[in-house]
This record gives C-alpha cells, sequence and structure tokens, in this order.
C-alpha cells in the first residue's frame, strides 16, 4: 500500500430513507477502514439532500474530478458509474456489489440490472461488463478471485462496534438478528414450541427494529447462542452476520454450512468454529449448547480466532490492496 494514499468512498447515505438512519456502510467499508487505522479518506453520499450526489451524472462527475488513488464506490438503484467512466479509472476504482446469492451468482454477474425509480425502470450494466475495465468486490459470495476482476469477499466490520471486548455477560441464551420470513420462520415457530423462547430481533432498515449499529452488536455480544441461516429465498447465502458473530466472540449455530466454503476451503468449519443445525436437530443442539458453558466459549473462541487471523480489518484491507487493486 502507498504511503499516503488518498481513498474515496461513494455510498448511499440512508438506509432507505432518512427515518431508518445512516446505512451500513459506515461500519462495513469505512468503519472496517478506520479500524485498520489506514489513515484519511473523503466521503461522499448520495442522497437527495442538498449537497449530496443526487444523479449518475453527479456520481460521474465526482470520480473524474475527485483526487484520490484508489475509489470505492457502493451502488443503489441507479446510481452506478458509467462505462466509460470505468475504462478510464481501470484499478483506481472498486465497484462494490452486496447481497448476492450463491444460487443465482452466475445469473447475477451477468445479468443487466434493472431498477424502479420514481416510477420508472433504470437499466444498469452487468457486474461482468464492469469487470473488463476494473475490480469488483462481491460481498457474501466466494471467496477470493471467482472471475477476473471479480473478487468474492465477506463483508468487513468496524471493530470500535463489533468486538469481543468487555463480553463476560451472556443474559441472553439465543437470539436472532435478523428478518424472520421465509425459510427461516419455521425454525423459530419449532424452538418456541418446545419451549425456547429466541431474542428476535429484525435489525436495520425498513423491514426491522431499526436498532443502532452499537445495540445490535450489544445482543449478539450478549448471548449464549447466536442464530445464523444460510439458506433463504430458496438459495443458499452467505450473511454479513456471520462475520459479525465472530467479531463478536459469540457461539454461533448456523444452518447449511455448505454456504461457507468458497475455492479456497471453508471461512470456518462446522465442528470446530461453529455447529451447524437443520430441522431435525436444531432443538437438541439448543438445549446442548446451552448446558456445556466451557465447550460452547472454546468453539467460540476459536471463531473468534479465525476472524482475527483472515477476516478482520487488517487482514481485509490488505487482501484489497495485494490482490484487487494492485497498489503497492
Amino acid at each position: 500500500m502507498k504511503n499516503n494514499m488518498k481513498v474515496l468512498f461513494i455510498t448511499e447515505k440512508y438506509n432507505g430513507s432518512p427515518e431508518y438512519g445512516l446505512t451500513n456502510n459506515m461500519v462495513n467499508l469505512i468503519g472496517s477502514y478506520k479500524s485498520a487505522n489506514l489513515g484519511e479518506y473523503k466521503h461522499l453520499f448520495y442522497s437527495t439532500d442538498q449537497g449530496d450526489i443526487n444523479t449518475p451524472a453527479e456520481l460521474n462527475n465526482a470520480l473524474l474530478n475527485e483526487e484520490f488513488d484508489l475509489a470505492l464506490v457502493s451502488p443503489l438503484g441507479p446510481m452506478f458509474p458509467s462505462l466509460e467512466v470505468a475504462e478510464i479509472l481501470q484499478n483506481k476504482l472498486i465497484i462494490c456489489w452486496w447481497d448476492t446469492l450463491f444460487g443465482s451468482f452466475e445469473s447475477f454477474i451477468s445479468r443487466d440490472h434493472h431498477h424502479e425509480v420514481n416510477g420508472g425502470i433504470v437499466s444498469t450494466p452487468s457486474l461482468s461488463a464492469y469487470s473488463l475495465y476494473c475490480p469488483n468486490i462481491v460481498f457474501d459470495c466466494g471467496n477470493g478471485e471467482e472471475y477476473k476482476n471479480v473478487f468474492g469477499l465477506s463483508v468487513p466490520q468496524d471493530l470500535s462496534i463489533y468486538n469481543s471486548l468487555n463480553n463476560n455477560e451472556k443474559d441472553i441464551d439465543i437470539s436472532f438478528m435478523g428478518a424472520v420470513k421465509n425459510e427461516r420462520g419455521p425454525f423459530i415457530e419449532l424452538l418456541k414450541n418446545n419451549g425456547i423462547n429466541v431474542y428476535l430481533s429484525g435489525g436495520r432498515g425498513a423491514n426491522g427494529d431499526n436498532l443502532s449499529f452499537e445495540d445490535y452488536a450489544d445482543v449478539i455480544k450478549r448471548s449464549k447462542i447466536s442464530l445464523n441461516f444460510n439458506w433463504a429465498y430458496n438459495s443458499p447465502q452467505r450473511k454479513g452476520r456471520i462475520f459479525e458473530i465472530a467479531a463478536c466472540g459469540s457461539f454461533m449455530l448456523s444452518n447449511f454450512p455448505e454456504a461457507l466454503k468458497g475455492k479456497d476451503g471453508y471461512c470456518f468449519e462446522d465442528g470446530k468454529h461453529f455447529i451447524s443445525f437443520n430441522e431435525n436437530d436444531i432443538v437438541e443442539k439448543v438445549k446442548y449448547w446451552l448446558s456445556h458453558d466451557e465447550e460452547r466459549e472454546q468453539i467460540a473462541n476459536s471463531m473468534h480466532e479465525v476472524y482475527q487471523q483472515k477476516y478482520a480489518p487488517v487482514p481485509w484491507w490488505n487482501n484489497i490492496f495485494k490482490n484487487i487493486s494492485k497498489i503497492v
């Protein structure tokens, strides 16, 4: 990495709208960059607020006129850089794609993306089109270089929020942080019907309880068991929740462990760093792990150690600079 590198972030400002607060990118990209102590950066938002970037044309203009060594852009709706700008910037531009489901990854990278904006439909180019010119990070899918200029990486965290410090009081038996719908609901009902109450919070945004980042992380830290679901919307997925749990040093029960497998092996290993469950054994496993504190804490600590070595902000950003941006 260059000394005194100028880094520019351009991300959405709000979690859908101002009433739901600032976007998770403040914790993911920018918070992790701050946690890694990598120096100064500039952050531009796009929103309808005065002074922010309001249109794709303004986004392109910022990328062509701001001074930077590396720009990371997190698109939303129609807010994508043009392919012409990507061709000009090449490795100085990284486009960050979020919430990519495993089951549709192949089609996701090749299809154009359509967004409804103000009652109309706006089309933006495919990931594969951008990959002809600049690097692309695809979160929650893959492990390393998937295709030329397409990299599957974990979601990074702000360690001032997601950490294992002061994490001794476990006054919540089991929690799930996220929307309870689709394939997730029956598992929660199954536990409830067997006398196991799960602390539920929908997390952030329009479909959740809109917790602060700190309150969201606090529930994970206080939980003896943190539930995670790697299957939703009829597709396997790898969510940032996995790495939040690992960063906080909590114990994870998770289904569909194959979702944690990438080209270079598993992010975390079933039976060593977390414990998997299915519909036939979830009740039994929850009861077992609630009554085996020492063994449960050993597994949680093991997962946290792997996180620190491979997925914490410093190794995460080193991976960016070494393998994606080629900046030395």
